[in-house]
């Protein structure tokens, strides 16, 4: 995979810099935040957290709710105009080897994925393993124009989503070939996944599972086995599962969909937490240490994780379980606009409103969590592919690509730094978690 990687970035670098050999548009130099703060949350993390407002709504929500646009009082007409439209806005892309890709292979994917049928299945079924869910029924690539800043890899416009194992989703319905299904999941994300990655529940069963007591994932990536010691899956930090204490081995039980069927395993305590856990300190740099420094995925590429991924696991743990879109999750909770404020204002209203760890700041396309203060400056935790830099009117990215803590105005010391492009500059919303 790194050399595949590796490969796609020197077309990237050489494409992008045959204009101007005096501009480094794709660069890989660390930036001096990582050096000056510490990437320990145990360093970061004060005591006096406050408390979060506890939502877990959205869970089982495609179970509980007639109709999917009953999140946001859209008709079925307009939300299949809405799902059509973002299907056809990746039509002229770029495939793996970032190359055009021919029409007639977007015709194709698009007639497969069936939308005539939207809506007419709805059934609810479980994630059986983790996957990925995709814009339409293909794991093809879609990239846009590799040679624009920004863009290429790992910017995959057909993957709308990553979900793990557990995840309650309806069923929407079948592609032509009947290899993918439309689901609508429960963190308002909706595309294709592999049939063989979930399994179908009746209404019974569906109610039944959602009467058992939810355990958390807090080991990432630990190994789940069925009854006969055959491999499952990894957990992922962000899910949640049914579980049981089973006396006879004084272990825990979590209730997983595998094999077409729902079935009750074994797992290894400490790989899990029966119930939510307690947000404190302790707690939450248990959490954010299995999750620091992990690279960035997105759409959950790989496995990995983008910023409102990233956010949405680690809240998911204290029973905050939020929206998949960073601008969903941005009008989650209580949020005020300070778009029109100057950089100097933003800071101060960060200063005086935030809490560290309960607040969220957001901008168009990136999100991330309010740390509090460093060195008397304000800190976020975020995960996030790079620094915009700029020359003249080109423009480049500054490569980070993985979860960290960071100043504002990350990267600002770096040869092209754009300082019209900085996040710290760009911050349109705070986003309150704590509770009043």
């Amino acid at each position: 995979m790194r050399n595949i990687l590796l490969s796609l970035v020197s077309v990237l670098i050489v494409s992008n810099c045959a204009t101007n050999t005096n501009f480094e548009k794709i660069s890989f130099k660390d930036i001096n935040d990582t050096k000056e703060i510490s990437q320990n949350p145990n360093d970061i993390i004060k005591d006096d957290l406050g408390s979060l407002k506890f939502n877990t709504s959205l869970f089982f929500s495609p179970w509980e709710i007639d109709n999917p646009h009953s999140w946001d009082n859209r008709n079925n007409e307009e939300l299949r105009k809405e799902i059509i439209e973002a299907s056809l806005k990746i039509k002229e892309s770029y495939n793996e080897a970032l190359v055009k890709k021919p029409l007639g292979e977007f015709e194709a994917d698009l007639e497969n994925a069936n939308y005539d049928k939207l809506f007419t299945y709805k059934k609810p079924a479980l994630i059986s393993k983790n996957t990925n869910l995709r814009r339409l029924p293909t794991l093809r690539h879609y990239f846009d124009d590799p040679t624009t800043a920004g863009e290429g890899y790992p910017f995959d416009y057909g993957q709308e989503s990553s979900l793990y194992l557990g995840t309650p989703v309806r069923i929407s319905h079948y592609s032509k070939d009947k290899a993918w299904v439309f689901i609508f999941s429960n963190d308002k994300a909706s595309g294709f996944v592999k049939v063989s990655d979930l399994v179908e529940l009746t209404v019974k069963q569906a109610e039944e599972y959602k009467e058992h007591k939810l355990a958390v994932v807090i080991k990432e990536n630990s190994p789940i086995y069925n009854n006969k010691g055959e491999f499952i899956e990894y957990l992922k930090i962000g899910s949640y599962l049914p579980v049981k204490f089973d006396l006879s081995t004084h272990s825990n039980k979590v209730l997983i969909p595998s094999n077409g069927k729902l079935e009750w395993v074994n797992v290894q305590n400490n790989y899990i937490n029966s119930g939510f856990l307690e947000f404190n300190k302790e707690n939450l740099s248990k959490i954010i240490s299995e999750l620091i420094n992990t690279p960035y995925g997105w759409g959950g590429y790989l496995g990995n994780r983008d910023c409102s991924q990233f956010i949405k696991d680690i809240y998911a743990s204290f029973g905050v379980y939020l929206p998949r879109n960073s601008r969903d999750q941005a009008e989650f909770f209580e949020s005020v606009d300070i778009f029109n404020l100057s950089k100097d204002e933003k800071i101060n209203f960060l200063k005086n409103n935030g809490k560290a760890f309960t607040t969220l700041i957001f901008k168009r396309g990136h999100i991330g969590i309010y740390a509090g203060e460093y060195n008397g400056k304000p800190i976020m935790l975020h995960d996030v592919w790079g620094v915009v830099l700029a020359k003249n009117k080109e423009k480049g990215r500054n490569i980070i690509g993985r979860s960290l803590f960071s100043y504002l105005d990350f990267g600002k010391e770096l040869e092209n730094y754009s300082n019209e492009d900085a996040f710290i500059n760009k911050i349109s919303k705070i986003i309150f978690l704590s509770e009043k």
